[in-house]
């Protein structure tokens, strides 16, 4: 088997800022304030429902998930 495996959260490449560019992008489109990138950051690594309902609590997952 040929495969190639990518890791990218942060072990290869420095996403950080694109991460909370997309999140304080989301926040902006929903009316709502920015967040710092630390604070962005620090919802990373339990799963993709996980760091949308921490990074916009104040709108339901099923609102924002689409």
């Amino acid at each position: 088997m040929n495969a190639v495996f990518f890791d990218i959260d942060g072990t290869l490449f420095d996403t950080k800022a694109d991460m909370a560019a997309t999140v304080n992008h989301t926040r902006r489109e929903l009316g709502l304030a920015e967040v710092s990138e630390d604070e962005v950051i620090s919802h990373v690594g339990l799963g993709a429902r996980h760091f949308l309902e921490t990074s916009i609590p104040e709108r339901p997952y099923d609102e924002i998930r689409d």
